[in-house]
C-alpha cells in the first residue's frame, strides 16, 4: 500500500539517505549525492515545518518501506507559481509510485492556493520527462523572475496551470463553468467564511473548517449534479459557485455565491442569465425559483434585472421566481 506523509523528525534519517545517494541526484547536479549533517537536516525540516501550507514535503512510503521524497514551494509573489519535485530511490521507480506521488502533491499544491507547478528537469532524464507530460506538462518558455543556475543552463522548463486541470462545461462572455474540484478548495473556504460579504448572505452562521468544507466539495462531485465553480477567463481568477438545488421535474432553486472581491463587476447578472439558459436548455427546467434576505438589496436588484419577481415575502426574507 502507497503511503504519502508528511515529512517529520522521524523521517529525517530517510530524507538524509536520500539525497546521499548518487543515483538519485545526479540528474540535480550531485553524481556523488548530497551529504548533509543532522544539524543541517534538522535546519532543513525546521524551515518546511515554519513554511507549511505554502511549502510541504512528503515522505513516501510503499508497504512500510521508504521510497523517496515529493516536494511542492508556492511563490505567492509571482502568481501563485509552484516549483515541484520528486525523487526516489531506484528499487520505487517504473511501479507507478512517482505519478501517484506528483499527482498528489499537484492536488495538495493547487488546494494550498498554486495557480501553477513547474518542473525543470534535466533534457537527459527522458523517463521523468515523459512522467510530466503523461500528468499534463508542458514545455514552455522559462519566466524571467525565475533564476537558471549555472550547469543547468539546458533545464527544460514544464508547467501546468490549475485551470488545465478544471473541465469546463459550458462558457459566458467573460466566465467559464467548471465543474466542482477539490482544487479550489482554499477559494470555497476563503468566500464562504467571509461572514460580512458573502458567508452570512447566504445563510452561514459560524465559519466553517477545512474538513467541513472538503466533506461538502466530495459530496457534492458525488452527487453530480448541476452546480459549478466560475473562474474569469482572462485573469484564471476564481468568481463564485452557481447551483441548482432540489430539482423537481421543471422547477428548481438557483443558489449564487460571488466572492468578495468579484463582486460589484457585473459577474453575477452574467452568471445567472447565462445559467438560466443552461437550465432551460439543458436540464428542460421551466420555473427557476431563488430565496434572498432583505438586507441583501444589492443582489436583490441583479435578480430583477435578471427578470425574477418576488412571490412571497416575510420580514427578513422574501422568495424570487421567474418562468422561462
Amino acid at each position: 500500500m502507497l503511503e504519502i506523509r508528511k515529512t517529520s523528525a522521524e523521517n529525517i534519517r530517510d530524507v538524509q539517505r536520500l539525497w546521499a545517494d548518487g543515483d538519485v541526484m545526479r540528474f540535480v547536479g550531485f553524481p556523488e549525492g548530497l551529504h548533509k549533517t543532522d544539524a543541517e537536516m534538522a535546519d532543513w525540516l525546521k524551515w518546511i515545518e515554519s513554511g507549511r501550507p505554502l511549502i510541504e514535503h512528503y515522505s513516501i512510503f510503499e508497504d512500510g518501506f521508504y521510497c523517496g521524497e515529493a516536494f511542492y514551494n508556492i511563490d505567492t509573489e509571482h502568481f501563485g507559481s509552484c516549483s515541484l519535485d520528486i525523487k526516489l530511490f531506484a528499487f520505487a521507480r517504473g511501479r507507478g509510485i512517482a505519478s501517484k506521488a506528483l499527482s498528489f502533491t499537484m492536488k495538495e499544491a493547487f488546494k494550498n492556493g498554486a495557480r501553477s507547478v513547474w518542473v525543470d528537469p534535466d533534457p537527459a532524464n527522458a523517463k521523468a520527462i515523459a512522467l510530466y507530460k503523461r500528468l499534463g506538462f508542458k514545455e514552455k518558455k522559462r519566466p524571467e523572475f525565475l533564476p537558471l543556475y549555472e550547469g543547468f543552463e539546458s533545464a527544460v522548463y514544464m508547467e501546468v496551470a490549475r485551470d488545465d486541470l478544471l473541465t469546463t462545461v459550458f462558457e459566458s462572455e467573460r466566465i467559464r463553468f467548471v465543474r466542482l474540484s477539490e482544487l479550489l478548495l482554499k477559494d470555497y473556504l476563503a468566500m464562504v467564511n467571509d461572514m460580512e460579504r458573502v458567508g452570512s448572505l447566504i445563510g452561514r452562521t459560524e465559519q466553517i473548517s477545512e474538513e467541513q468544507e472538503l466533506d461538502w466539495v466530495l459530496s457534492k462531485i458525488e452527487e453530480n449534479g448541476p452546480i459549478f465553480s466560475m473562474i474569469e477567463k482572462n485573469t484564471g481568477d476564481f468568481i463564485g459557485n452557481i447551483e441548482y438545488m432540489d430539482a423537481h421535474k421543471t422547477e428548481a432553486e438557483l443558489g449564487i455565491a460571488i466572492t468578495a472581491d468579484k463582486q460589484d463587476r457585473g459577474f453575477g447578472k452574467e452568471a445567472i442569465t447565462r445559467f438560466l439558459d443552461y437550465g432551460a436548455g439543458e436540464l428542460g427546467l421551466g420555473r427557476v425559483f431563488l430565496k434572498a434576505f432583505r438586507r441583501n438589496k444589492r443582489a436583490i436588484h441583479v435578480y430583477e434585472h435578471c427578470g425574477f419577481r418576488e412571490y412571497k415575502g416575510y420580514a427578513k426574507e422574501l422568495y424570487m421566481e421567474r418562468f422561462l
